[in-house]
């Protein structure tokens, strides 16, 4: 059995099933299992890999294989011994290394991982800049590094920039040795003593980056004994099998050789010697600004040369695609071709000073082993198509998803494909949210895997603003706030000039504002008064209606309906300020509502994944870009150096440039290699480094000019079931409205259930409303009282437009109910009574008592429509009484009244 194998698989070639094989061998030449250790480098992947190595060990136990039985269930087994069974994450197996040796890195025995760098480097650049204000040396640091900014025009906010820069430059050390040189030293001061202040800052609040992981263990193994290293670690492996070699660092390497070296020279227990397998592909290599070294892939054997005799080294070549259709693999062999990349580095060479074809061995050796050959028992060859537009990206909008419209009317109504088929992915997150607008505003169920904040929701972050300053007019900050942001002038019709004058006056404040600008103020009240008596789902829902959000911006409108849906799924009576609270920071992901969804995703999420079609509309048009502020000179990977990127020049530069075109075209390689059976691509104007301009110039010298490039044929897919197609089939006759969003904002199986319950709350919301209008109740005039008070509740019903009468309690509902005895002791009285009473709790959140009676023991009286008894609603009225008790300073009673039940609950 040969110790060192380097697989090489293209894409569809079985880097996954490979490693299974290997495992599997492993076991079956008498290699225990806890002696394998098997890397991955997703959590999704591991998974995979582990039910993938259980399921081929348990075929061949229940085949009669006795001793992979025993291997599985035995003693000494995997059943009984799970957590020896080692398939891991890089990042898990390496955090385990570092946790045997926390106490002697001067760490805690389990370090905190802190996820969100971008907070603690803030909170360093706040504290640095303080201490810089006392310090010349600092302030010299500083202004030599604003100088840079201002030079180099990258940034007309000096915070932003050096915020911008320090989290890049944080990102760029953690992947890179620490005997790195930086440049041009009059910086490094500067970055060393941010870094310094980020490092006193761990310290004192006890955390570590999950970046910090690769260089603390680093630093560890320099001066450890490998032995002494596996003992702390309390396991030896001698048998490493890793997974997507191609996505590793050259620092996490740099940690796993020294182990893989001594699995090499030595045997484990059983006598078997130790060996090294991994897998990887050089031209799926995308995440370098992650520090990933595809080099590493072609030149880790080096290392072990005369360690193992050259007869145990084994390099394979995986060449056959058993994922995509002959047409697909045809076409990538094709345009991968050497030389026609040759010709494409040619191209972008021309009129520039730096000759990209000096480094053109680097895309030699990434691009070597690009033929693959199709998988001839495939029935179907598969289908390309290409659509060239005329005008540029940001121009040709419309037409793309005009044409998207065009595909997905083919793919399902003509030929029958499903949703949960059909893959959009784009270069960017923008433009994945700028599909997932269109096609929501299309009534298309869509799944997508990117988190967005309500910081970067425009609308959104306008609709919470404002609803702060309705329940409090006093929050000065967030009325400010609202003003400022990019709709409140489009949504409340005002003049943006007059506007910025009243923010650079005097007086700001909303009083003030509502003088000047009395159509705010009428809308204003408006809500002011709604929000006194409907519930949060429904001010939303009246917010849409009001301003027409639907129509009039439609592209941001799928935020308001995504925000809706968490609403719903909400507790019934929650505050304004509580649900503000809780999902103002809250990054909202936009995941299927069922498994039959369009799914939207960056090339980047899309790694390691196959669709039957892959469709991408804007990422061919993207200009390829340069992540990182820093450039990363790595020619000799024994020493490194970085650069602003402004300071790089000359031959480091030209290397790097090469190195980023490289990378963008692995990235086209992972778009184009993802599809099974059908790709759509939209090309055009692109710049001469875009996937556009690299295609069309491939098609225009082997096929000539055209608006439509097509390859292969389509095919006509069996037609679904419609019974079972119905239940997952979306509305689409008519655009969303919010309101109708119960018929046609999700798919049916949800619509149900949630007609169900918009039906009874807006029952709910109706009774607690005609109840509030009551105060106390006499029987000579009960009849007179109970009716002003139904109508003054139907007079403001009415005025809030979005709601079906038909669903209302009349009168004789009203009447019936307050005569029962379970109501008449908080109606029948003399006593004061507060209904709709707002009031605070000493965290500051904001709740509404339906019922208070002042009696000499305050009552605290609450109201519960349906059936259904719940302990939410237990606790809600427990917490009433604290803050109750806490505002009266006495003893408060509290009532829960379930008025369908007819049952009253005391506390």
């Amino acid at each position: 059995m040969k110790r060192f194998i380097r697989v090489e698989a293209s894409a569809g070639g079985g880097k996954t099933r490979s490693i299974v094989d290997r495992y599997i061998e492993l076991i079956k030449s008498g290699v225990k299992f806890n002696r394998i250790l098997a890397i991955t480098f997703t959590n999704n992947a591991s998974e995979e890999m582990k039910r993938r190595i259980l399921g081929c060990l348990k075929e061949l136990a229940f085949s009669g294989d006795d001793f992979i039985f025993n291997v599985i269930d035995g003693e000494d087994g995997i059943i009984k011994n799970f957590s020896d069974f080692s398939v891991k994450t890089i990042d898990a197996f390496l955090y385990s290394l570092l946790k045997s040796s926390a106490l002697d890195l001067s760490l805690p025995p389990e370090p905190e991982i802190e996820e969100n760098m971008e907070k603690k480097a803030k909170e360093a650049i706040d504290e640095f800049l303080a201490k810089a204000s006392l310090c010349d040396k600092l302030k010299d640091n500083i202004t030599n590094f604003l100088k840079y900014l201002s030079e180099s025009s990258e940034s007309l906010d000096p915070y932003r920039g050096i915020e911008e820069h320090f989290r890049d430059f944080l990102e760029n050390e953690s992947v890179l040795l620490p005997n790195y040189d930086f440049n041009p030293k009059t910086h490094r001061e500067f970055f060393s003593a941010l870094k310094s202040q980020l490092e006193t800052i761990k310290k004192r609040d006890n955390f570590i980056f999950l970046s910090d992981i690769s260089n603390l263990l680093y630093e560890y193994v320099l001066k450890s004994e490998v032995p002494y290293l596996f003992f702390k670690l309390g396991e030896k492996f001698y048998h490493f099998l890793i997974d997507e070699f191609q996505d590793t660092s050259l620092i996490q390497w740099m940690n796993l050789k020294p182990l893989v070296e001594n699995a090499l020279s030595s045997c484990d227990s059983e006598g078997n010697k130790g060996t090294f397998f991994y897998v990887g592909d050089p031209k799926q290599s995308i995440y370098r600004w992650r520090g990933t070294r595809w080099e590493l892939f072609e030149i880790v054997h080096s290392d072990f040369e005369g360690k193992i005799e050259e007869n145990e080294f084994d390099f394979e070549y995986l060449d056959k695609n058993r994922r995509s259709g002959r047409v697909i693999v045809e076409f990538v062999n094709n345009l991968f071709d050497i030389d026609n990349l040759r010709e494409y580095f040619k191209l972008l060479s021309e009129g520039k000073s730096n000759n990209y074809l000096r480094y053109f061995d680097e895309v030699v050796k990434v691009y070597r082993n690009v033929k693959q050959v199709y998988d001839e028992s495939k029935p179907y060859k598969g289908y390309i198509e290409f659509k060239v537009i005329e005008e540029t990206k940001i121009k040709a909008e419309e037409e793309i998803l005009s044409y998207l419209e065009v595909i997905l009317d083919d793919l399902l109504n003509k030929r029958n494909r499903d949703l949960g088929e059909v893959a959009i992915l784009e270069r960017l997150n923008l433009d994945c949210q700028r599909v997932v607008n269109y096609l929501l505003s299309k009534g298309y169920p869509v799944f997508t895997s990117y988190s967005i904040g309500v910081e970067n929701l425009p609308l959104l972050k306008t609709i919470f603003y404002f609803l702060k300053i309705l329940i409090n007019e006093k929050d000065t900050h967030s009325f400010l706030n609202l003003l400022q942001t990019e709709y409140f002038t489009k949504i409340f019709h005002l003049n943006e000039e007059e506007v910025k004058r009243f923010i650079l006056s005097d007086t700001k404040d909303l009083s003030n504002f509502c003088k000047i600008f009395p159509n705010f103020d009428h809308t204003y009240k408006y809500f002011k008064n709604l929000q006194k008596n409907y519930s949060l789902y429904y001010l939303l829902l009246e917010f849409d209606y009001f301003f027409n959000i639907s129509k009039k911006f439609r592209e941001d409108f799928f935020h308001l309906l995504s925000l809706l849906k968490v609403v719903t799924k909400e507790i019934e009576n929650v505050s304004i300020y509580e649900f503000i609270r809780k999902f103002e920071k809250a990054e909202y992901n936009f995941s299927p509502s069922s498994k039959n969804a369009i799914k939207v995703l960056t090339l980047h999420k899309a790694k390691g994944l196959e669709f039957d079609v892959v469709i991408s509309l804007f990422a061919p048009l993207t200009s390829f870009r340069e992540r990182s502020k820093f450039v990363v000179n790595d020619k000799s990977l024994d020493k490194q150096e970085v650069y602003l990127k402004g300071e790089a020049k000359g031959d480091v530069k030209l290397h790097n440039d090469v190195f980023n075109i490289i990378q963008e075209l692995n990235l086209l390689y992972v778009l184009l290699t993802r599809a099974r059976e059908e790709i759509y691509l939209v090309l055009g104007k692109g710049p001469k480094k875009s996937y556009s301009y690299f295609i069309m110039n491939y098609l225009r010298k082997h096929f000539g000019n055209k608006d439509l490039y097509i390859f292969g044929e389509k095919r006509v897919c069996e037609k679904k079931d419609s019974s079972v197609y119905n239940l997952i089939r979306w509305e689409r006759e008519s655009p969303i409205s919010v309101k109708d969003l119960y018929k046609n904002s999700f798919i049916k199986g949800e619509v149900e259930s949630m007609v169900k319950k918009h039906d009874e709350v807006i029952r709910g919301e109706w009774i607690h409303l005609v109840l509030s209008n009551i105060k106390n109740l006499k029987e000579e005039n009960f009849k007179e009282i109970l009716k002003e008070s139904f109508e003054r509740a139907e007079i403001f019903w009415k005025s809030y437009r979005c709601y079906d009468e038909k669903l209302l309690e009349k009168m004789d509902y009203f009447e019936t109910k307050l005569k029962k005895s379970f109501l008449r002791e908080f109606f029948f009285i003399d006593s004061e009574v507060e209904t709709e009473l707002e009031v605070m709790d000493d965290n500051g959140e904001v709740f509404r008592f339906d019922r208070l009676i002042l009696d000499d023991i305050p009552k605290v009286v609450e109201f519960k429509t349906g059936e259904e008894l719940s302990e939410s609603h237990f606790d809600q009225i427990k917490r009433y009484i604290n803050i109750a008790q806490k505002i009266f300073g006495k003893k408060v009673k509290g009532y829960l009244v379930y008025l369908d039940r007819e049952e009253v609950y005391e506390f």
